[in-house]
């Protein structure tokens, strides 16, 4: 069973970014104000893989150039490493969190002063975020809320991705819809 969870979860990301890829080619790098969320419910194993563009984060797209953006990177950090204050799930699931693992992707200034980008060329980082979590009662995991986007306001959907015993199911939720109703 635990090989067929994965394999579904393989094809799913292998697909996904085979997509990702098409929609690059087509739309850019990446789409400002969405992003997915893919989450894996093995037994009493719940893994959630978090990706975002770092404006909807942060509200820029670079590494940090001031002590306020340096904050802001800091405060948008400690809130990822909490991922049942942003994605939260029923009480009864009785879910807690075993690791967060944030990763901030942006490209680092040049050591020599390099010549500035045109105008209208922007620079694009993400955040990548892994949780494991350990839920006594995952079958409990009826309704997702997500405060995520209370939390960032440059967030506005997630595509979200569930496999579990019961197959695989695809979701949206929106800055505007922001609970989740598992069938």
């Amino acid at each position: 069973m635990r090989r067929s969870i994965y394999a579904c979860m393989l094809i799913t990301v292998l697909s996904s970014a085979a997509a990702a890829q098409t929609e690059r080619r087509e739309l850019g790098p990446h789409v400002h104000g969405s992003g997915t969320l893919n989450i894996v419910i093995e037994g009493n194993n719940v893994s959630m893989d978090l990706s975002a563009p770092a404006n909807d984060i942060l509200g820029f797209e670079h590494q940090p150039s001031t002590p306020e953006h340096e904050k802001i990177l800091a405060s948008a950090k400690a809130a990822l490493e909490q991922p049942l204050t942003l994605i939260e799930l029923p009480v009864a699931a009785g879910c807690k969190v075993e690791t967060a693992n944030v990763t901030f992707n942006a490209a680092e200034p040049a050591a020599t002063a390099a010549p500035a980008k045109p105008a209208g060329e922007s620079q694009h980082a993400d955040f990548d975020v892994d949780y494991a979590l350990t839920c006594a009662a995952p079958n409990k995991i009826t309704q997702l809320s997500f405060a995520y986007f209370k939390q960032f306001a440059g967030a506005q959907k997630l595509a979200v991705t569930i496999v579990s015993d019961k197959g695989q199911t695809q979701y949206e939720v929106t800055r505007d819809k922001p609970v989740l109703t598992l069938k």
